[in-house]
């Protein structure tokens, strides 16, 4: 197989692996033909549906309950940074380190309403860009076509006022396709999207939550322990660290990087670790700053068609950085409201 066309599936590969601090998916993606259970009325499904929280330690006094509060209407559009660099060994022969292009996205949130105790959020792509990187112009010009179209994707969200998500869906005026690109670069869970937990807490607080999720196609089991560092008012300095497991002997990832003629790439092995520093407001999400830093191996096999499998190993570094505010409006009363 040509360098080039394991350096492209190796640059979606890494994509697909972002798990970030995530809980899974609770409905599957759809084209919009069916409704969701977030469309009933009143509480929108069982608040209590959640991933469960082991907290090691309450922390230090002063303790407080931790709670989200969320206002009908409110929005704003924050951007989104994914830079990633790959080394790449094919067949035991390394190769040089792949700067891949830098992915910015700017990313709309809205308030579409609330309840007692729970929040339903709606998430757009409304911009996207990709530059630099060490791939072929027409490689990168493909990508970034390919790229748009999850600006078609509306990501459907109800939580809890503890963080905790009890369903997400996915709805698109595009193909199928739209979603699952969404889902490969876009991280489905934002600092709004943190387990808080039920007792009060104080700093030093130690607490950690166990999941599935599947990324792409790729199977993983993620562990995620959050410390609490400081607390003032409603400002709160969370520090995170996730690893991330392949949970199967292997996986089939569905990349197909354009101008390849179509590659398959199983997955045989993953072990990453995330580092994740969080700056979450309670009662103003638009407020919230986040960054990550994920590395880790990942073992794979190349296919395309009439060519003989391919082993790679993959040393995987990928910096995002969420939460910069891009446009916000404000009512008479300070707080967000919908944009004009």
């Amino acid at each position: 197989m040509h360098v080039r066309i394991a350096l492209l599936a190796t640059a979606a590969l890494a994509a697909a692996c972002l798990p970030t601090f995530e809980t899974p998916d609770v409905t599957e993606p759809h084209d919009g033909s069916e409704n969701d259970d977030t469309q009933t009325a009143g509480a929108p499904g069982n608040l209590d549906d959640v991933p469960e929280l082991a907290v090691t330690t309450h922390g230090n006094e002063p303790r407080r309950q931790l709670r989200r509060t969320f206002t009908d209407g409110d929005r704003w559009t924050t951007e989104l940074t994914i830079d990633e660099q790959t080394a790449l060994s094919l067949n035991g022969e390394e190769r040089p380190n792949l700067p891949a292009p830098r992915v910015t996205l700017e990313v709309t949130t809205e308030v579409v309403r609330t309840g007692d105790g729970w929040a339903e959020l709606a998430r757009t792509v409304t911009d996207t860009d990709l530059a630099g990187g060490q791939l072929h112009d027409e490689d990168l010009d493909a990508r970034r076509q390919l790229l748009t179209t999850i600006s078609d994707v509306t990501e459907t969200v109800l939580l809890t006022d503890r963080g905790q998500v009890v369903t997400r869906s996915f709805d698109t005026a595009g193909t199928q396709s739209a979603i699952d690109r969404y889902r490969q670069y876009v991280p489905t869970q934002h600092s709004i999207d943190i387990p808080l937990p039920e007792d009060a807490v104080g700093p030093g607080a130690l607490w950690s939550v166990t999941t599935d999720a599947v990324r792409n196609g790729v199977p993983l089991r993620l562990n995620t322990s959050y410390t609490l560092e400081t607390v003032d008012g409603d400002t709160a300095v969370l520090s995170a660290t996730t690893d991330a497991v392949h949970r199967d002997d292997t996986a089939d990832l569905d990349t197909d990087p354009p101008g390849t003629g179509g590659v398959d790439v199983h997955v045989t092995g993953a072990v990453l670790a995330g580092a994740t520093e969080l700056h979450i407001d309670l009662s103003d999400p638009a407020a919230d700053r986040y960054s990550q830093l994920l590395s880790g191996p990942l073992s794979v096999t190349f296919e395309t068609g009439g060519e003989d499998p391919q082993d790679a190993e993959l040393g995987l570094e990928v910096q995002i950085a969420g939460g910069q505010p891009l446009n916000t409006t404000e009512d008479g009363d300070g707080h967000d409201g919908p944009a004009g």
